[in-house]
């Protein structure tokens, strides 16, 4: 400015603010200054670079275009800093003859050193010893110090290839272990770890040192912001103290790495309730096993197997396939989905469907066929989970798998990878099981429409479907009738029984029509009997006019609109190959049934407020005023007995007993239990 203004050419000079970095740590602004600083020269080596780079198998794809664009656009490497901290630069500018020598290893140094005896003395190669190291100048003689700067940090990373493993002290060993394998880290280390250790592996050997990248994206909040070490953040130490390692580690390997990962104690919190569903099957097994103590050294006999457990086998079969798969090909999220799947399954289908298998007395080979079958689906699940979740996985091993496994590994994480018999196999029972799960999934829903509880017994269920979702129910019917608790599944070739003839009044037709008089008419048209409904139908699908009773004159088909209305004691649903009446109606022998049902469920809560095991024998007395109620428990005595592990059950109150006042189905019954 003041030589512009000495010559005459300054138009304007006034104060000017602007912006300045500021030091995250101490909060001062930073000031940018020039200074002198050493590079790498890139050109020559930028072609091998990039050469090298497309033969790695790069994941996610566009991280190797990534990497190309960075080598592409890359210029010289700065590599100095001037810190206190960092591998101090080796290197010796004559400031005579200007000669730069560069020590290569200690050895070097030493004969390099004007003072030898100071090299031998060093304690490490690092500040501030390093810098009372002079060399003699090879060219001229004279004694020259190092320079200040320390390197890059990413010099040190990217020779751990060769630094580590032995390549300047041990070449054949070096080789066995050369290239890696695989590396993993964020997509920031394109043009860092990654990058550092490209070039030197091209510079020193003319390859990539790695074989394999995966990159993964940011790890942001809940709610997307990016963590900040001055404004929010979660500490390790605090996250892992509130969640457990094995929840952090399942959130994270569960999420696909082309997204930002969000962290939070919420879903943190979600993640671990996953790892739950693991964690209440074993739980289950064991809680029996302890009792039962099974024998599963020897093999389980195909012939005791039920269908239950041949899908448990082949559901655990096609786990093991798809997981191997997915941690061959890096992707542990899928790892994670395919985990998460199979424990849903075996959570709420498996254990539900055959609970009474593990704890009711005798049928040794029917037990057995679900032990040996349950733990094969632990075992493996554990062994496909262990390098995600090794903390949970080690637990179970030591208290389910172990025990029962003479010979198996000392831990989890000294076992083989698993095997699974093809045997196991089949893809076609799981495709029923998938149609009869569905089809009893809808019938629920229909019970739900009907407000009626499942543990009230219903006479049937009629059922219009293919062949093959027929045959999956005929296959799984002992199943499918406890799960709807129906006496009956009737197959049918069509769903035309299932509905009855019915009109709906169109309203915005029927208004110029029938003015003040159409809210009557609707009424009427819905509160009409079923012969009266069939009748209207019958003469609007004629296309003449419509008598509704109750109304004087006949009314125009166009006011009206035909549906499907649903068969009396019916409730309907139809989706997909799928079309399914359920019968509503409880007559009293079902109605009794249903009470008896309650009583179980009442007494079964009282078990365990009571705090009996859940082998313990008692006995029972049951007593109402109630002739309804009186009806059922008699009538359905050896099920309450049988559910409830009773030895006897009176039709008074025993003494010496723990007595409870309850109400079935707005009936008082008093009852007495005590163990046996």
């Amino acid at each position: 400015a003041k030589a512009l203004a000495a010559s005459g050419k300054l138009l304007k000079s006034e104060l000017y603010t602007h912006s300045y970095p500021i030091c995250w740590r101490c909060k001062e602004e930073i000031i940018f200054r020039l200074v002198d600083e050493w590079f790498i020269r890139t050109d020559e080596i930028k072609p091998r670079l990039k050469r090298a780079a497309a033969a790695v198998q790069w994941q996610p794809e566009h991280l190797g275009k990534r990497m190309d664009d960075w080598l592409h656009n890359m210029g010289d490497w700065c590599i100095s800093r001037k810190r206190f901290w960092g591998m101090p630069l080796p290197f010796f500018p004559c400031p005579d003859c200007g000669e730069l020598t560069v020590a290569g290893s200690r050895e070097e140094l030493r004969r390099l050193a004007v003072d030898p005896a100071k090299v031998d003395a060093l304690p490490e190669l690092h500040k501030p010893w390093i810098d009372g190291i002079a060399i003699r100048c090879p060219k001229c003689g004279k004694s020259v110090p190092r320079v200040v700067e320390v390197g890059d940090c990413w010099l040190d990373a990217g020779i751990v290839p060769y630094s580590t493993l032995g390549y300047f002290s041990d070449r054949a060993a070096w080789e066995k272990q050369f290239p890696i394998e695989w590396i993993c880290e964020m997509r920031e280390q394109v043009r860092l770890w990654f990058y550092s250790m490209l070039f030197m592996g091209v510079t020193i050997s003319d390859r990539a040192p790695y074989e394999k990248v995966l990159a993964y994206e940011r790890v942001v909040s809940e709610e997307g912001a990016k963590f900040s070490k001055t404004g929010y953040m979660i500490r390790f130490d605090e996250a892992v103290e509130k969640l457990g390692a094995d929840a952090m580690r399942y959130l994270y390997c569960g999420q696909p790495v082309t997204l930002d990962l969000r962290f939070g104690f919420n879903l943190g919190e979600a993640a671990g309730r996953k790892l739950c569903a693991l964690w209440n099957i074993y739980v289950f097994f064991v809680t029996y096993a302890l009792l039962d103590k099974p024998d599963l050294s020897a093999a389980a006999d195909p012939a005791a197997r039920t269908v239950a457990d041949r899908w448990l086998l082949a559901r655990t079969h096609a786990l093991l396939s798809a997981a191997t798969k997915a941690y061959e090909s890096w992707t542990a999220h899928v790892v994670v989905r395919e985990v998460d799947e199979f424990l849903e399954d075996v959570s709420n289908w498996y254990v539900r469907i055959n609970r009474r298998r593990f704890w009711r007395a005798g049928a040794a080979a029917d037990k057995a066929a679900a032990y040996q079958a349950l733990h094969a689906a632990l075992q493996t699940v554990v062994e496909v989970l262990a390098p995600i979740a090794p903390f949970i996985t080690e637990e179970i091993w030591q208290n389910a798998v172990r025990p029962l496994r003479p010979g198996a590994p000392v831990s989890v994480h000294h076992a083989d990878w698993p095997s699974a018999p093809e045997a196991w196999a089949d893809p076609g029972l799981l495709l029923r099981t998938t149609l009869a799960r569905q089809a009893i999934s809808l019938a629920l829903h229909l019970r739900e429409k009907a407000n009626i509880r499942v543990r009230q017994p219903l006479r049937r269920i009629i059922v219009k479907t293919g062949e093959e979702a027929a045959q999956a129910l005929r296959e799984q019917l002992p199943i499918v009738l406890s799960e709807l608790n129906v006496k009956e599944v009737r197959f049918v070739p069509d769903a035309d029984s299932f509905y009855t003839p019915k009109l709906v009044l169109n309203t915005r037709a029927a208004g110029p029509v029938l003015r003040g008089d159409i809210n009557k008419v609707r009424e009427l048209v819905e509160r009409a009997a079923a012969a009266d409904m069939a009748a209207m139908a019958a003469r609007f699908d004629a296309g003449g006019p419509v008598r509704v009773p109750g109304h004087d004159a006949d009314l125009p088909a166009g006011i009206f609109a035909r549906e499907k209305g649903m068969a009396p004691g019916l409730q309907v649903v139809e989706e997909g190959d799928f079309a399914i009446a359920l019968d509503t109606v409880v007559d009293e022998p079902l109605e009794r049934e249903g009470l008896s049902r309650d009583v179980v469920r009442h007494l079964q809560v009282l078990r365990k407020e009571l705090g009996f095991d859940v082998n313990q024998r008692v006995e029972l007395g049951l007593y109402t005023e109630n002739g309804k109620l009186k009806s059922a428990i008699a009538e359905h005595k050896a099920h309450i007995a049988e559910e409830l592990l009773a030895l006897r059950v009176f039709d008074d109150l025993p003494g010496n007993a723990t007595r409870k006042d309850l109400e079935i189905g707005g009936h008082p019954l008093k009852v007495a239990i005590r163990a046996v």
